[in-house]
């Protein structure tokens, strides 16, 4: 029960970071609004946390985050509401480039009903309920290009690149708000029209326009879409406890597949470590793909038990047979998902002699911050966490907005997220084969 307890804690603490820390607020209409001194008093407090915690002002404060914050401070001159400051907030803390580092934002808008995965600059339509065809191109909404709403949102998404501003846009349903502050055309029954590229077999496509009334919006925030599914689904030979760690192994194929959904450390990791690798002993099994998609990190402590059993493995493979034997090589699968500690994971990997990432850039950085508590303002109650640690790799800086980039790019169209084809494991599969 107790470690039940703790991986709820885990798991909440970790969708807050990975959402933006936000959350849907309705405000009620007798609500009083903040006082310019209570404002302040929290952005004081947000400035001071900041400068005892974080390392890029735990010497001394830059001067352009002195200027943020008095940015910031000079808008606090009149009362607000509660959601108006967090969006203060957010923008502020959004210009660090720090995704450990981060408040939450408010909104209260009714949304549109549409899931986007963003693939290559263009933005398509995952589930569009009854309002779009799923696989079309949404180019406009309410007259505004779609590139306006997006670089819009991202001036409230901390993060350490493009990739994560992309995963915490599709993360979300676009507000009606957002729209409205945008100037989008509404019809006078609150409607907007949505023009977009409808999918086509014969490759022809032209613009179609489809009207989202009153009626089609809904309230949820977050979509927790997920755009990878692999070709195995839910038939795992054996997992954890925790739901978190699970494997498979196909008959026909010389590979165990191993999913990392978080990076949790916990009394029962080397347990089912353990258990994957007698697996691999007793099976002769020569692959490993470790499947990092998704996988927002947590605790860098599974990495090094991970790769002691490899090593292990290698060492009492080359002694204990007479014949030639090839050492154990480890496939990593990232995609922009890929974040934090995860991504250290990942790192690994490719650091390791037989090792090779297969897939997409990640949303998480080379180096990185890490290391973020999460805090509560003492007057609004906003929460927020703040990073506490940067992390290098020797040989690795490159530069603070950079990307882990795969040793092999696979290359997706929004059929293939449609329809569930796992081009990364085909791709290793292929490698493999060889």
């Amino acid at each position: 029960m107790k470690t039940n307890l703790k991986l709820i804690l885990f798991i909440i603490m970790q969708l807050m970071i990975l959402i933006g820390i936000s959350h849907v607020y309705i405000a009620s209409s007798n609500e009083a609004l903040l006082t310019p001194k209570q404002m302040q008093a929290d952005l004081d407090q947000l400035k001071y946390d900041f400068e005892k915690r974080h390392p890029l002002s735990i010497t001394k404060m830059p001067k352009e985050y002195e200027l943020l914050f008095h940015k910031a401070n000079t808008q606090l001159t009149q009362p607000l509401s509660l959601e108006a400051y967090s969006v203060i907030l957010s923008k502020t803390l959004a210009q660090i480039g720090d995704d450990h580092t981060q408040i939450e934002f408010i909104l209260e808008s009714p949304v549109l009903p549409i899931v986007f995965k963003i693939i290559n600059n263009k933005f398509y339509v995952l589930d569009g309920g009854n309002v779009v065809p799923n696989g079309s191109e949404i180019l406009r909404i309410a007259n505004i290009p779609m590139h306006e709403i997006y670089e819009s949102y991202c001036e409230l998404y901390s993060a350490e690149n493009d990739y994560w501003r992309q995963v915490q846009f599709e993360q979300r349903y676009i507000e009606v708000q957002k729209i409205k502050e945008l100037n989008g055309r509404f019809n006078l029954f609150g409607g907007v029209d949505i023009f977009y590229l409808a999918p086509s077999l014969d490759g022809n496509t032209q613009v179609q326009s489809k009207t989202v009334t009153k009626n089609d919006y809904i309230k949820e925030q977050y979509t927790f879409y997920n755009p990878i599914y692999t070709l195995y689904n839910d038939k795992y030979e054996g997992q954890c406890d925790e739901n978190i760690y699970k494997y498979f192994v196909d008959e026909g194929k010389d590979y165990l597949y191993f999913v990392a959904d978080w990076c949790h450390f916990y009394e029962g990791y080397e347990r089912i470590l353990l258990e994957v690798f007698t697996v691999i002993d007793d099976k002769h099994i020569q692959n490993i793909v470790v499947d990092l998609r998704g996988n927002p990190g947590g605790s860098s402590e599974i990495i090094d038990p991970f790769f002691e059993k490899v090593k292990s493995h290698n060492f009492h493979l080359k002694n204990d047979s007479n014949e030639e034997t090839s050492n154990l090589h480890v496939y990593g699968l990232t995609d922009k998902r890929t974040y934090s500690s995860a991504v250290q994971f990942a790192v690994e990997i490719q650091n390791y002699e037989y090792g090779s990432l297969i897939g997409q850039p990640t949303g998480g950085t080379l180096p990185s911050f890490g290391n973020s508590p999460i805090l509560e303002l003492e007057n609004t109650g906003l929460l927020y966490s703040i990073s506490e640690k940067f992390i290098r790799y020797q040989g690795r800086d490159r530069n603070e907005f950079d990307t882990l980039m795969p040793d092999i790019l696979s290359n997706y169209a929004i059929e293939d997220f449609l329809n569930g084809n796992d081009k990364d494991l085909l791709i290793v599969e292929n490698l493999i084969s060889r």
